[in-house]
């Protein structure tokens, strides 16, 4: 720290001691800068990773269709009033089924395909349900296949398949794995149908789960039969009844990443300007103002933080790249709060350290050198 500057510590003679610190090594820059980047970014890589971990936990709880409620009641469900649920609170999805008439292919006359008739509203929730699912934009009307009948036929959305009935147009292809889910559409033929009429399921998806659903769900029967009561189920038992997003968000072992980065932050921060508190105590005993001194640091330390911020962000970017879990920017900005609560806390750290020096104790700081 030179002796040489004026001691009223003009702004710009303060930036200019800044920088030449920093240029020459006395600020440590380097050193600091890669604590901070190895140790703040890996409290925040590990925050991202735990939280990219939930939303693929909840994303593939929703593709399972373990979010879907079917409701069965044989010709007892209005096609119009399921369809409707759509929308309604946490409902995202509602589309009503019934059996239809098994279809002959003529390229598999001896095994005939389920066929089912459900509205419109079937294929949006198939996109959340049923992936991968391909769609043809082409063909505003035509049947939707599974991917294993699609697979024996060598089928693609866009062909016309001939069956018993007369030729049809592939409108979509769907995956129906066998993981547990109820295996209505698993080989199957669906037709879209208006929704008008009676049919015998209505399938509703709902996110995040609400137990209150299940009276909305029983409001699309009509005309109740005593004797074979509507039943409800979840598509898909097998991981599990709840899933609670945000629970597991809240509970996720990194949960309190940003006060651990924060902290360590003000640690680093108090180190980095305490480890120098003899030439602090020595510019103070030369007549320079603690006021110029604490801004000198807070402007060293802003130019190591800031550049290991870059630093620690662009990594971060490029994991949540690799980790390759929607919603990129959402995961991204989570574990950039701790880094940013890691620098403001730095900085903070850096003025106590700074503050902490006394001039009265050069002769001690000199001697514990």
């Amino acid at each position: 720290m030179s002796r040489s500057i004026d001691r009223r510590m003009r702004p710009t003679a303060v930036l200019g001691e800044a920088i030449r610190d920093v240029s020459s090594g006395t600020t440590r820059m380097g050193v600091f800068a890669l604590i901070f980047i190895l140790l703040v970014g890996l409290i925040a890589a590990a925050d991202v990773n735990a939280v990219a971990g939930v939303v693929r936990q909840v994303v593939g709880f929703r593709a399972a269709g373990a979010s879907v409620l079917t409701l069965k009641a044989e010709q007892s469900v209005d096609g119009q009033r399921c369809s409707r649920l759509m929308g309604v609170g946490a409902i995202t999805g509602a589309a009503a089924l019934r059996p239809g008439q098994p279809v002959t292919l003529a390229a598999m006359p001896s095994s005939p395909v389920t066929g089912v008739e459900a509205t419109p509203d079937l294929l949006a929730l198939l996109q959340t349900i049923a992936q991968p699912i391909t769609i043809d934009p082409g063909t505003s009307a035509g049947i939707w296949l599974s991917a294993d009948v699609a697979s024996l036929l060598q089928a693609q959305p866009g062909d016309t398949v001939p069956t018993s009935a007369g030729p049809v147009q592939v409108a979509a292809i769907y995956t129906w794995p066998d993981d547990g889910r109820g295996r209505d559409l698993g080989y199957a033929m669906v037709t879209p149908v208006a929704a008008d009429g009676v049919f015998s399921q209505c399938w509703i998806e709902t996110w995040p789960l609400s137990d209150t659903v299940t009276n909305l769900l029983n409001l699309s029967v009509i005309n109740p039969n005593p004797d074979n009561p509507a039943t409800i189920n979840q598509l898909n038992t097998s991981l599990g009844l709840q899933l609670d997003g945000q629970a597991l968000l809240d509970k996720r072992l990194t949960a309190q990443a940003g006060w651990v980065a924060g902290i360590a932050g003000l640690l680093l921060g108090f180190t980095a300007t305490r480890s120098r508190r003899l030439e602090i105590a020595d510019a103070l005993h030369v007549g320079i103002t603690r006021t110029a001194l604490l801004w000198q640091q807070l402007l060293e330390t802003v130019i190591w933080v800031t550049a290991s911020l870059i630093i620690v962000a662009a990594a971060l970017l490029w994991l949540v790249g690799a980790l390759g879990q929607e919603p990129a920017w959402a995961i991204w900005l989570t574990g950039l709060r701790a880094v940013i609560a890691a620098a403001a806390t730095t900085l903070l750290g850096a003025l106590l350290g700074a503050s902490s020096a006394r001039e009265k104790n050069l002769a001690h700081y000199a001697k514990d050198r």
